[in-house]
């Protein structure tokens, strides 16, 4: 009879909870991680050297060992997601697909996605240069706007609001230079409060698990954008936002009705109360969110419960969410 094992997408410090939690909970575990020195590394019952980028040789190595894959964890951001859809692919396990990886990474294909299921977004543009025409021509549409990488390797780095055609030239190559694909974004700026979610999707069906709400602002001379603090849970909802996130959450359970999934939401909602969604993210969250945040408000080891729902397919609501605060990270 085979073994069974859970495979852990990285074993590094972003990791390293999900790898010790695993290991408490009985499950035999791969690592996969090019660094051989990685902190989690040691407590892999088989470690596997490869890029998380390689999907290939990752499922060629995976194949060869002739043991039974359960789940797969990959609180992992970027060109890792597809590693993780394609394994989830050919081991026919829990988590996301390849759409979703797509609409997690590239800030272009989630602002085509939500234009297709009619889910409201900042209005967009994908760029790969900046001259003073193009510059002018984006201040004269959108006043305002943020320019930020098209595909984040290092959460809100370079991120820029600029409020003047040379605010646009200074910044730009620098959001470029900082994204995966050396392609920046740029978005009509929405001022307003950023609400998230973590919703769990399942064969066209959601549950949201966690609500938050974070407090960001765009610093110094060049407007940088850094977090301040976060704060669990969002304390009020109006009719009129609630009524947008189901709409949403729905359309998505709808869209993905074959798959079950983690996914975490971030909209913003302006003066009037209207709401965009600016981001998705598939990475099961970071800034400290399930490491420090959510046992403040929980009492509750989420590693635990995301670990069983990958390999199980269940997870237990028997929480509740109480005020707490944390700096960002």
């Amino acid at each position: 009879m085979k073994k069974s094992y859970l495979i852990i997408l990285g074993g590094g410090k972003s990791q390293f909870q999900f790898i010790q939690r695993s290991k408490k909970l009985g499950y035999k575990i791969i690592v996969i991680d090019r660094n051989s020195r990685a902190v989690g590394v040691s407590l892999s019952d088989i470690y596997i050297k490869a890029s998380t980028h390689d999907a290939n040789l990752i499922l060629k190595k995976i194949k060869k060992l002739n043991v039974n894959i359960i789940g797969l964890i990959a609180r992992t951001s970027s060109i890792p997601l597809f590693t993780a859809a394609k394994l989830n692919k050919n081991f026919n396990l829990i988590g996301i697909n390849y759409e979703l990886a797509k609409i997690s990474t590239s800030k272009s294909q989630l602002r085509k996605f939500l234009n297709k299921i009619d889910v409201p977004c900042p209005e967009g543009q994908n760029i790969n240069s900046i001259n003073k025409s193009l510059a002018d021509y984006f201040i004269a549409k959108y006043r305002e706007l943020v320019i930020k990488p098209e595909i984040t390797i290092v959460g809100k780095k370079d991120i820029y609001l600029c409020r003047s055609a040379k605010e646009i030239r200074a910044n730009a190559y620098k959001s470029i230079s900082a994204s995966y694909n050396k392609k920046a974004e740029i978005q009509r700026f929405i001022n307003g409060k950023d609400i998230c979610f973590l919703v769990l999707f399942n064969m066209g069906k959601f549950k949201n698990l966690l609500s938050w709400e974070e407090i960001n602002s765009f610093n110094g001379p060049s407007k940088k954008l850094v977090g301040k603090y976060i704060s669990m849970p969002v304390k009020k909802f109006t009719k009129k936002s609630k009524k947008l996130m189901f709409q949403c959450f729905n359309k998505f359970a709808k869209h993905f009705s074959k798959s079950s999934f983690l996914l975490a939401f971030s909209f913003r909602f302006d003066e009037n109360d209207s709401g965009y969604l600016i981001e998705v993210h598939s990475d099961l969250t970071g800034d400290s969110i399930l490491d420090e945040l959510v046992p403040k408000s929980t009492n509750t080891n989420f590693f635990d419960k995301i670990i069983n729902f990958h390999v199980k397919g269940s997870f237990s609501i028997d929480y509740k969410q109480k005020n707490a605060t944390i700096n960002h990270p």
